[in-house]
């Protein structure tokens, strides 16, 4: 009995220690959202607490010296570090008086540390909230207490932005994407440098330094890399468009940059010795040298365009061109770097014998850097070589293998990467049953023949025929709706030639490589012939060839043209215009000007030189009639009408199309055979002419 009383008196007391462990873990679990951190790290923030000022009061008490102190000397030991004070109170007071004093404790904290000690006052920025963002309910003294508090966190360098919200860490730029040796990084908010770890987060004002026979790699938000090699030390200050910093700052080594087209960034900015680089495309290489004391950088771009500000000279490159200096003073200019590597054998996924398995491609450089890797990341290499000449040899034992290459001058600059070709190397017998295991492998990992066609898979054309250029692998067969093409260019370029029926074409492509692989692709052609009627108004400028006592006038038409083939229209046209005419031209001996006003008609011919180009001249002639009248009376009124001519004409012009407009700029002349004799322009003669000069515009 004595003994079930001891059981059932230690059973309770297991549960009386249960539940007091339960309510300080609950209580520490309290506390610790509002605990202490003692670091500026993303994702932590640095709290002064109430309890440090003096009640309701701005003031600081003697608590606060050993807090600010200890934060002091955290800031002193990371000058690069800006911070943001952020002063909360809770809702006792009015919203405007829990403002003042919040933000008033901020600068009492800001000015202590800057009075204290060694710490940049522009890198401290102060804000108080007043009432508007409490940590917890006001529903007690206790939560007033907590939300009557300082927030101390860290800001970005160049843009301010915070990179701790709501105990999480924002605002970063970049990740570690690759760690291939000894890497370290460095951050505002850190006192020395620390070893980089992948997917590492990468703020602005973030150094990273990359060590002997090492690489890493920065990937962007926007998906955009930076590679960094052996021996390089690089500042990265964040991926948006700035004017007033530059976006990455390389200190020393081998840096490329692979930019993706970006609406947030039109450039990116680089900072190297002595100048700076501002990139207007997307992939470079750059690099960074001292030898002898003499400092090199060379500068090779692959793609885009970019402007170098370098020993006081300012260049200007296109994609294909790069730079070398060899030191402060010395001149700069730009050069052609070498031309993409050519792959010629193996193709790609080709099934090789294990063993010597010889590459080769087309030699156009001083050296050839030659690459084999496992994984077509090329992470890692099984294989990384310079060599001369136009192939190479390597034993390779089975598997499957990713190579690739570029061409280095004889003056260090180089050209872009050639696309990674994958081989399977093989012991056993290359057999066709083998041969098609490979390629069955080949497209379950989805890989398929090259196929590059000049058109998306829907397009609409205006002409009957149209031309299908595309490009292949060396060698392969390529089929057009199931018609093998017999002529092919040795670099794998096709053209063909195909008439098109009205509405949808739909065009199947099929090739067949050398290794066997295949890829087709389905495109849509929807040919809709241009209307034979288009609608074109003109306005022009008149000048009297022979026509007697008028100075010069206007005119403007609308008219339409029916094209009867490609090279000759038929066109109609109707205008107003008018002419300046002295009072000679009506009879009288002195007066003020008049206007004599026109109306035309007219049926003319049109021939274009070249159709369906984008710049053409034309040639036309017409015949037509023109009603002369006087502008103050009524238009064909009997006592306006003045005299009905023939008017036939010939011109010269330039038809341009934009877009799917047309614009024209011609010179006419226009005669006029005089019809009705009765009429007072009795200083016209029986023939007279006009030189016009139109602009027209085609709907």
């Amino acid at each position: 009995m004595e003994i079930v009383k001891h059981a059932d008196t230690l059973q309770r007391l297991r549960v009386f220690i249960g539940i007091v462990v339960l309510l300080v873990l609950l209580s520490g679990s309290q506390v610790q959202s509002y605990a202490q951190t003692n670091d500026l790290t993303p994702g932590s923030s640095w709290i002064l607490q109430d309890q440090l000022f003096y009640s309701g009061k701005s003031t600081l008490n003697s608590k606060a010296k050993t807090e600010l102190n200890q934060l002091g000397r955290y800031l002193e030991a990371r000058p690069d570090l800006q911070i943001i004070i952020e002063g909360h109170w809770d809702n006792s007071l009015s919203e405007e008086k829990a403002q003042i004093i919040s933000e008033a404790r901020t600068k009492v904290v800001k000015n202590y540390l800057v009075k204290n000690f060694n710490i940049n006052p522009d890198y401290i920025k102060t804000v108080g909230y007043g009432s508007l963002r409490p940590l917890v309910n006001n529903n007690t003294n206790e939560s007033k207490i907590k939300n009557r508090r300082i927030e101390i966190t860290s800001l970005t360098s160049y843009t301010s932005k915070p990179v701790t919200k709501d105990s999480r860490a924002i605002n970063c730029a970049a990740y570690l994407a690759l760690l291939d040796g000894a890497v370290q990084t460095k951050a505002p908010w850190d006192v020395d440098f620390l070893k980089g770890r992948y997917q590492q987060q990468i703020y602005e004002q973030h150094k990273i330094s990359v060590f002997f026979r090492s690489r890493s790699a920065l990937r962007l938000k926007d998906g955009s890399m930076i590679r960094m090699f052996s021996n390089s030390r690089i500042t990265f200050n964040g991926s948006q468009q700035a004017a007033d910093y530059p976006n990455l700052e390389i200190g020393k080594g081998k840096v490329e940059i692979d930019l993706l087209p970006s609406v947030v960034r039109k450039q990116f900015v680089i900072k190297i010795p002595n100048g700076e680089i501002v990139m207007f495309g997307s992939k470079a290489a750059i690099n960074v040298e001292t030898i002898n004391d003499s400092l090199y950088v060379l500068f090779s771009l692959f793609k885009g365009n970019a402007r170098v500000n370098i020993n006081n000279t300012v260049l200007n490159l296109n994609e294909g061109q790069g730079f070398m200096t060899t030191g402060i003073h010395s001149p700069v200019k730009v050069q052609s770097i070498p031309n993409e590597p050519k792959p010629i054998l193996p193709l790609d996924n080709q099934t090789v014998s294990s063993g010597s398995t010889v590459f080769s491609w087309v030699d156009t450089s001083y050296v050839t850097l030659f690459e084999v890797s496992k994984k077509n990341d090329f992470k890692s290499f099984v294989i990384q070589k310079q060599t001369p000449g136009n192939e190479l040899g390597i034993n390779l034992a089975s598997g499957t293998y990713y190579w690739r290459m570029r061409h280095i001058a004889d003056n260090g600059l180089e050209s872009n990467t050639s696309e990674p070709r994958r081989i399977f190397v093989t012991s056993e017998y290359i057999s066709h049953r083998l041969v098609e295991k490979n390629i069955s492998k080949a497209f379950e990992e989805g890989a398929v023949a090259k196929l590059e066609l000049n058109v998306p898979k829907d397009t609409v054309v205006k002409e009957k025929i149209f031309t299908l250029k595309g490009r292949t692998d060396p060698g392969s067969k390529i089929f057009i709706d199931n018609y093998q093409l017999k002529t092919q260019n040795l670099s794998g370029v096709f053209a063909q030639k195909m008439q098109l029926d009205k509405g949808k074409n739909e065009i199947t492509v099929r090739v067949r490589a050398q290794n066997g692989l295949e890829n087709s692709k389905v495109i849509l052609v929807d040919f809709e012939p241009p209307s034979r009627f288009k609608f074109f108004i003109m306005t022009g400028a008149l000048f009297p060839a022979s026509l007697k006592h008028h100075d010069y006038g206007f005119q403007f038409y609308a008219g339409t043209d029916y094209r009867i083939t490609d090279h000759f229209l038929l066109k109609g046209v109707m205008g107003m215009g008018a002419l300046i005419a002295q009072p000679e031209a009506y009879g009288k001996s002195s007066g003020g000007n008049e206007l004599t006003s026109t109306i035309t008609s007219d049926l003319g011919l049109v021939f274009v030189l070249f159709p369906n180009q984008g710049f053409t001249p034309v040639l036309e002639g017409s015949f037509g009639l023109m009603f002369w009248n006087r502008s103050t009376t009524p238009v064909f009124s009997q006592s306006s009408l003045h005299r009905v001519s023939l008017s036939p004409s010939i011109g010269l012009g330039l038809k341009v199309k934009v877009s799917d407009r047309y614009f024209s700029l011609g010179g006419y002349y226009r005669d006029f055979r005089h019809l009705d004799e009765k009429l007072d322009l009795n200083t016209l003669n029986k023939n007279d002419s006009v030189v016009e000069v139109r602009l027209g515009f085609w709907m």
